[in-house]
């Protein structure tokens, strides 16, 4: 977390304390046309301080207002470093207004067609591989699709062993698989809402593994 420059907190201080001192010495020493003239004259000399200060605090505590989708997109850049360019965050098309809307919505990241882009093989073709709501996240979708898998697609066996896989390691939490016509939904669900660092690691190490078992169930 950003700190406060110290001189910029200790001349802020200095300058509030001056500021209250004013006042009361106003205050006390009795109102008049030339105490308050004074007070102005002396609060001005040490106004551009305080407003530092204020400035320098309202920053700090603006940065520290996170919300899930930028704590979320943080913890992502190390997977997205480490499988670069397998896995990247879903750009919506701005000509899309539905893709636009969906990406306001859901956090969603994307697999390249290739596994091959690993080692380099440029792919520019991606698919998505899951989905969570950006507002009170209560659950992950990953998609099994034929594009990434190829052929024979068999979408019931490898959602069935990427489900078993969670079911055994992250028993806590609730995760089934659905088929629709285009393959696989494998869902997780955590039986509350992520709000916590805990919370976030945890969604972390799934995507971590999940990708994992995506990457050996491919073409296998």
């Amino acid at each position: 977390m950003k700190k406060i420059d110290r001189e910029t907190l200790i001349a802020g201080i200095i300058a509030i304390v001056a500021f209250i001192a004013i006042i009361c010495e106003v205050v006390f020493g009795g109102i008049s046309t030339v105490s308050i003239a004074a007070a102005v004259k002396d609060i001005a000399g040490i106004i551009v301080d305080m407003m530092v200060l204020f400035i320098a605090f309202k920053a700090l505590v603006k940065k520290d207002v996170v919300t899930f989708r930028g704590k979320l997109e943080t913890a992502m850049e190390d997977i997205e470093k480490s499988y670069a360019p397998l896995i990247q965050e879903h750009k919506a098309k701005e000509t899309n207004e539905n893709d636009v809307l969906k990406n306001q919505e859901f956090i969603r990241y994307d697999l390249a067609k290739n596994v091959d882009a690993l080692f380099g093989v440029e792919c520019k073709d991606y698919m998505r591989f899951f989905e969570i709501k950006a507002q009170s996240p209560d659950k992950i979708t990953f998609y099994v699709r034929k594009k990434f898998f190829g052929e024979p697609f068999t979408p019931d066996i490898i959602a069935g062993h990427i489900k078993g896989f969670c079911e055994k390691k992250y028993n806590h939490y609730s995760t089934s698989y659905s088929l629709d016509k285009d393959g696989a939904n494998i869902t997780v669900s955590f039986g509350k809402v992520l709000e916590t660092n805990d919370d976030i690691e945890n969604l972390i190490s799934i995507v971590d593994d999940v990708l994992l078992l995506y990457i050996a169930e491919y073409k296998k």
